[in-house]
């Protein structure tokens, strides 16, 4: 059975498409090397958005370039940094929203992955850094209140009704569910067969640090069935662990607790480049997560362990 890693990254930074491809191409060669009998059973397919965001920032930039200003590459990348995660998030269900644009691209993606891996049954692995977790925990978020809502029982369709969104990207024509439909394709999708969730300095609890209440998406719920571990470095100041979300879970409002969800937080130094002793007492890590020993030694045992 063929496996599929789909891969996110995370603050654009003036990062080009081949430039991000070039990644992923690392990255399965990296773990190819590590396993070699995996090379004819998975595909690899990256999720690139930057190019949805950065051209608004790169004007804006280029007007404030012109004024006295100081410190400008650490400007540039708190702007890009919380630039995304705000235009991401202003207006979300708006039609053409960033937030329902990106959507659309992740949910085009996995759709592309399965025609080239060719196998309806290919489990999904997802490795996301930084604020790609948050929008693949959107997506699946989006994703489970809709068939909860559609599938569930009666009571659970009654009162999910005000927490599903009419506007989001699952109440599209091409993309909606009949009640007692849910077709293979769309359990595709919506990620049903996603197996393990390894995310990399994320930062989702910039998210949602003003709420008094924090629930997450289910991992084991409406045909869910996936593991999440979280790997951060202790000096990223925009990689964060996740489990202390689940401090402030509301076990009467929908979703799942954070300290249920994620299997484990993981804070390491990372290992495999002469340089990286050097920068893994900075934020500069925030960068280089994919290129380091853990991580590819975490995504290939997750491959491996995906059943044959």
């Amino acid at each position: 059975m063929t496996k599929i890693v789909l891969m996110i990254h995370g603050v654009s930074q003036d990062l080009t498409k081949s430039q991000f491809m070039q990644y992923v191409d690392d990255v399965k060669w990296a773990v190819l090397e590590r396993s070699p009998k995996l090379s004819d059973q998975v595909v690899f397919k990256g999720i690139y958005y930057a190019d949805l965001l950065q051209r608004p920032q790169d004007n804006l930039m280029a007007e404030m370039e012109k004024r006295p200003l100081g410190w400008l590459r650490i400007r540039r990348l708190l702007m890009l940094h919380f630039s995304d995660a705000i235009t991401l998030e202003h207006k979300a269900y708006a039609d053409q929203s960033a937030y329902k644009r990106v959507q659309r691209l992740v949910a085009e993606t996995i759709r592309r992955a399965y025609e080239e891996a060719n196998d309806d049954d290919a489990e999904v692995v997802i490795l996301a850094n930084s604020l790609g977790a948050q929008i693949i925990s959107n997506y699946l978020w989006d994703a489970q209140a809709d068939i909860e809502a559609r599938f569930g029982d009666d009571e659970s369709r009654m009162d999910l009704a005000a927490h599903v969104p009419t506007e989001c990207i699952w109440n599209e024509p091409s993309r909606r569910l009949e009640r007692g439909v849910l077709t293979e394709n769309d359990a595709q999708v919506r990620l049903q067969k996603l197996r393990y969730f390894l995310t990399t300095g994320c930062n989702i609890p910039l998210f949602v640090s003003g709420l008094p209440r924090i629930q997450g998406v289910y991992r084991n719920r409406f045909g869910y069935n996936f593991k999440w571990d979280n790997y951060y470095n202790r000096n990223d100041i925009l990689g964060w662990p996740l489990r202390p979300l689940g401090e402030f879970f509301d076990k009467n409002e929908r979703g799942a607790s954070y300290a249920d969800l994620v299997s484990n937080d993981v804070a390491f130094r990372l290992r495999g480049r002469w340089w990286f002793p050097f920068i893994n007492w900075t934020p500069l890590t925030h960068n280089y997560y994919w290129e380091s020993k853990q991580i590819i030694a975490a995504l290939t045992k997750a491959l491996e362990e995906v059943r044959p």
